[in-house]
C-alpha cells in the first residue's frame, strides 16, 4: 500500500514540477506556443504507448499469443513515430523540440518507479 502511494506521489510531484516549469518558461517568453503544443502532443502519444506496453504484456500473459504481442509492439512503434512526423510536416503548429523534450522528460518518472520497485 505504501509503495503504491510512493509511486503516485513521485509521478504527481514530477508532473507538477514539469507543468510549473513550462508555465514559468512561457510567461517569461523563453518558449513559444509551438513548443508547448509539441510537448502536449509528445506527452499524449507517449502515455498511449505506455498504455499499449501494459496492454500487450497483459494480453501476452493471458492468451500466450505472440502475434498479438508483435502487433501491439508495432502499434507502439507507430505511437513513437507519429508525433515526430506531425511536427515535421506541421512546424507552424508543433515544435519537434517540444516532442523530443516530452519523450525524454516523461520517461524519467517511469525509470525511477521501475528502480524503486525492484
Amino acid at each position: 500500500m505504501l509503495l503504491k502511494n510512493k509511486r503516485a506521489l513521485i509521478v504527481i510531484s514530477l508532473i507538477s514540477i514539469i507543468l510549473v516549469l513550462l508555465s514559468i518558461l512561457t510567461l517569461f517568453k523563453v518558449v513559444d506556443y509551438t513548443f508547448i503544443t509539441g510537448y502536449v502532443l509528445g506527452t499524449g502519444f507517449l502515455y498511449m504507448a505506455i498504455l499499449f506496453i501494459a496492454l500487450s504484456t497483459k494480453n501476452l500473459t493471458l492468451n500466450l499469443n505472440p502475434y498479438n504481442f508483435v502487433f501491439f509492439s508495432t502499434i507502439r512503434i507507430g505511437f513513437y513515430i507519429v508525433p515526430f512526423l506531425i511536427s515535421f510536416y506541421l512546424p507552424i503548429a508543433f515544435s519537434i523540440y517540444g516532442v523530443l523534450i516530452a519523450f525524454i522528460v516523461n520517461w524519467m518518472p517511469f525509470i525511477f518507479i521501475r528502480k524503486s520497485s525492484k
